[in-house]
């Protein structure tokens, strides 16, 4: 503000000058005076209208005057109201008129996500999700990249489900809050079970599959008297019929949970966790019998998947250890 108080005196001063205390110069002089305070005028103006953005940095700008006011519960101003502007300005040099006048310039550390890890967003502005959504419509990278076009073209407050990738991204972070996760590493001899919390497209590198046309629940017994759980189509909430291979995914994990499952051939030992009785027989010189009871406690090895099957044979409970050989 200071530099437009004082061009606006100079460019005053240019104007009365030449017509009192300088009313008895020539008029070369007069001239020349009105010249160059003009210009000082014009480059105390210029001062107030541009920005310089450094590199991996972004201008944010919060307009203080000739605004109209936010609408109730609104967060970013699209329109050029009052608040947090919706447009950021990128590195570089920008001429916009009066620019630091009208607006306090922030200046904003580009988003980085590194290697192996990806960023989870989530909206403070924009069109309320429908009841009972937890997480916004999916769209694209370019509407979290261009806040302008978010707010214009129906994007939602909260939890978003699209994720950023490793980079270094211009982002508008009076819109967007950036969380870092990591990514998920699905090994050799392993698959990864997916279970949605909402139904959307999927890009998640390599895998890439459209919105669901049906979210039917998919048949998947083999055998009718088998236990299963209800499985539908990628990309529906609920479990997915279909796992992820072995490879690294950028799987947003508030929205999907993610369980690894082991492929390759296990042994499954079955053993102990039971009471072990026995009873000693014992004959003396007059042929009796004596008999001596005992007891203990067989437990379960650490390594173990369970205890010892327990069979039942005229009456009594048998326990036998088992070693099973499983691949799923």
């Amino acid at each position: 503000m200071g530099f437009i108080i004082f061009g606006v005196m100079l460019l005053i001063a240019a104007i009365a000058l030449p017509k009192t205390v300088l009313s008895e110069f020539k008029t070369i002089v007069k001239a020349g005076v009105s010249v160059v305070l003009v210009a000082l005028g014009v480059m105390m103006f210029f001062m107030t209208s541009y920005i310089n953005v450094p590199d991996n940095t972004t201008a944010h700008l919060t307009r203080l005057y000739m605004g109209k006011s936010l609408p109730t519960g609104k967060v970013i101003a699209v329109d050029g109201e009052m608040g947090k502007q919706s447009k950021i300005v990128r590195q570089g040099f920008h001429f916009d008129f009066m620019v630091r006048v009208l607006n306090d310039v922030d200046y904003v550390n580009d988003v980085v996500i590194p290697p192996n890890k990806l960023g989870i967003v989530s909206a403070r502005d924009g069109i309320p999700m429908p009841v009972g959504q937890t997480f916004a419509d999916k769209i694209s990278l370019d509407m979290i990249l261009d806040a302008d076009l978010f707010m214009k073209t129906g994007g939602q407050k909260g939890p978003q489900t699209t994720i950023i990738p490793p980079g270094t991204w211009p982002i508008n972070q009076f819109l967007f809050e950036i969380k870092l996760a990591d990514a998920t590493e699905v090994e050799q001899g392993m698959v990864a079970v997916i279970k949605s919390n909402s139904e959307s497209s999927i890009n998640f590198g390599d895998v890439v599959v459209s919105s669901p046309e049906s979210c039917e629940p998919v048949d998947n017994k083999m055998d009718e008297n088998a236990l299963s759980n209800r499985l539908v189509p990628v990309g529906c909430v609920g479990i997915w019929n279909d796992d992820l291979p072995p490879n690294r995914y950028y799987i947003n994990p508030m929205v999907y949970k993610t369980t690894m499952v082991d492929t390759r051939q296990q042994a499954w030992e079955y053993q102990g966790d039971y009471h072990s009785r026995s009873v000693a027989l014992t004959v003396d010189s007059k042929g009796d019998i004596t008999q001596v009871p005992s007891g203990k406690d067989i437990e379960r090895p650490a390594t173990a998947k369970d205890g010892a099957i327990a069979i039942k044979i005229d009456g009594y409970t048998i326990y036998q250890n088992v070693r099973a050989l499983i691949q799923i």
